[in-house]
């Protein structure tokens, strides 16, 4: 047993006893050691962890990632102990790092390099919790002379679907400028930017397209915005511009619009997606419901509906290797390919890639760039 006494700052003091139970008969002086010994782990070890790194805070549970965030946090910690050349504790040792290595620090460092070259955009949405912070930012800007567009959006809180939204057209004037080439450089056969609406359960929605060609003749074309939903949109509203179409892990929203021509198309899905579910409906990604303003629809029916517009095969050819089901609906005299590939096994993400944040899993059977391109040689349209 032990007994203590805490002295409370102007309320007098408290006193308690602890029991202990031991397995061998110890001197007092080594009883005492060991008791205090026991208070030493708490006090040079959990309490910095706590201090320096919040490690009481963390949620961090699933499968390894606690023991394996534990191990990084030990070994993060015995480094700040031994870094001698900064006279500071172990937690400020660790947010002088952050703080030399802030947005901040870094355009103090590097404030005369910006000023020249440099085309810089702040946005941010007057509702957002970390507005406060951005314009902060922004006044640093202004104090060191660095020239740059600072835009507020009323009502809007930290969603970039609104935030995008908020910008209206005038957003793709930013990007214009960014990538305009110098004058000297331009070329006189540079298409203009090609802009389609359409619209989605009552919405307007806007699409903006780049090196589109304006003559007719069948290439690639860039599309910038929401990628395999956008190639679907543009595929559906200029069709007689594009060699071929592969969207990636997406899916239509409707099928009242069709393309004039056919037009060859390889679509490229996996069974376990959670964000593009393949059975169609809602996302099951929250961010991406939030701002979807309609369901999927099933592959299985935006297949039929290429198939239909294309006048390809009816009868498909079907082959599986390993995880990967292809069918291919070939073309016919006067239409074209529609070919549909499946990983049971994939998720989103471009096909070979690493997986983008926690719980997604990309199709890691084929590499998504030669599949593509493996289409595009041998069905592509040709002027």
């Amino acid at each position: 047993m032990t007994s203590s006494q805490l002295l409370i700052s102007g309320e007098g003091s408290e006193r308690g006893s602890r029991y202990y139970i031991l397995s061998k008969k110890l001197a007092v002086k080594k009883f005492a050691a060991t008791v205090k010994g026991h208070w030493a782990i708490e006090n040079e070890l959990h309490w910095q962890l706590e201090v320096t790194f919040r490690a009481d805070h963390c949620r961090i549970r699933k499968g390894n990632a606690d023991a394996n965030f534990s191990t990084l946090r030990r070994t993060a910690l015995t480094l700040l102990k031994n870094e001698k050349t900064a006279k500071l504790g172990v937690k400020n040792k660790r947010l002088e790092h952050f703080r030399s290595v802030s947005p901040a620090v870094l355009a103090e460092q590097h404030a005369e390099s910006i000023k020249h070259g440099s085309l810089i955009r702040m946005v941010c949405g007057a509702q957002d919790e970390t507005f406060a912070n951005n314009r902060d930012f922004h006044e640093h800007l202004e104090r060191l002379g660095i020239a740059h567009t600072w835009i507020v959006l009323p009502g809007v809180d930290h969603d970039p679907l609104r935030t995008l939204a908020g910008l209206t057209a005038a957003n793709w004037g930013f990007y214009r400028q960014a990538f305009a080439e110098p004058p000297e450089r331009e070329s006189p056969a540079r298409t203009p930017d090609v802009d389609i609406s359409f619209r989605v359960r009552q919405q307007d929605r806007r699409a903006v397209i780049v090196n589109a060609p304006a003559d007719g003749t069948k290439r690639p074309a860039v599309i910038v915005l929401h990628g395999g939903m956008m190639t679907f949109v543009y595929a559906v509203a200029r069709p007689e511009r594009l060699a071929a179409i592969a969207p990636v892990v997406a899916s239509m929203f409707t099928f009242d619009a069709k393309p004039s021509v056919p037009l060859p198309i390889l679509i490229i899905n996996g069974a376990k997606d959670e964000e593009v579910p393949i059975e169609g409906g809602m996302s099951r990604n929250s961010i991406v419901r939030r701002g979807q303003q309609a369901p999927f629809k099933p592959l299985a029916e935006v297949v039929q509906f290429w198939v239909g517009v294309n006048r390809s095969q009816e009868e498909p050819q079907v082959e599986t290797r390993g995880t990967v089901t292809t069918t291919v609906h070939a073309a016919t005299p006067d239409g074209a390919a529609t070919e549909f590939v499946v990983d049971s096994a994939g998720g989103h993400g471009w096909p070979g890639s690493k997986p983008r944040r926690e719980g997604t899993k990309p199709i890691s059977s084929f590499s998504g760039a030669e599949r593509v391109w493996s289409f595009s040689r041998t069905s592509a349209a040709r002027p």
